[in-house]
């Protein structure tokens, strides 16, 4: 039967890094082991962990069967040596249950240690997340699927690329020093007006030349007394 399985991948804190979606009817999809996360999976019909999934082993990888077919749904390239993250599913009680994972030596052939063990409540449990955390990473899932539109067909979905690690966020650079105002410079000290030069001493009026003394007018002269007319001869 044809299942449509979600995987999340989380850090120790919960985060998700990464989102995958599996056929159980599909090829096999590869993906990079992340060192220190564990990897949860999902059926998106029942919102739990899926049943009947197993594992083996190839060299430094991890084959995940969903159905117990001959091929592997998934392959987690480098997990042996990637810290090994533990493989988890939710449970009908809203608690994680990891599933067996193979362990055999490399050289054993992969078809010989395929380990297949039912998810159940005798299963044991990973470190607690809590029923309310747990039912929000289901439901995360589930929603994931719905955004994504999985109608369950049988071809093989491209491989997505893990969300990469977030950075922290950069230290605030502490605000530089203000630096001091500059002294203001001091008003230079005004130039005293000139003295005015004094005012020239008019030069006096020259004295008026005296008019000069009129002339007397000359005497007059005596009329000429006049002749007597000759006597008559």
């Amino acid at each position: 039967m044809n299942r449509s399985i979600a995987l999340e991948i989380h850090d120790t804190a919960g985060n998700t890094i990464a989102q995958y979606h599996l056929e159980s009817a599909g090829g096999a999809q590869h993906i990079d082991a992340v060192s220190g996360a564990y990897y949860q999976f999902t059926d998106l019909t029942t919102g739990l962990g899926p049943e009947g999934l197993s594992t083996a082993r190839a060299g430094d990888d991890l084959l995940v069967h969903l159905d117990g077919d001959k091929q592997p749904e998934l392959v987690i390239e480098n997990y042996y040596s990637q810290g090994q993250g533990a493989l988890v599913g939710m449970q009908e009680n809203g608690g994680l249950a990891s599933y067996p994972v193979a362990s055999a030596p490399e050289h054993t052939l992969a078809s010989e240690i395929i380990t297949e063990q039912p998810l159940g409540a005798d299963q044991p449990a990973l470190a607690p997340l809590g029923v309310l955390g747990a039912v929000g990473l289901v439901a995360g899932s589930i929603a994931f699927a719905r955004d994504h539109g999985y109608k369950g067909d049988s071809g093989n979905n491209p491989q997505p690329q893990p969300n990469s690690q977030p950075q922290p966020n950069p230290q605030p650079q502490p605000n530089p020093q203000p630096q001091p105002n500059p002294q203001p410079q001091p008003n230079p000290q005004p130039q005293p007006n000139p003295q005015p030069q004094p005012n020239p001493q008019p030069q006096p009026n020259p004295q008026p030349q005296p008019n000069p003394q009129p002339q007397p007018n000359p005497q007059p002269q005596p009329n000429p007394q006049p002749q007597p007319n000759p006597q008559p001869q």
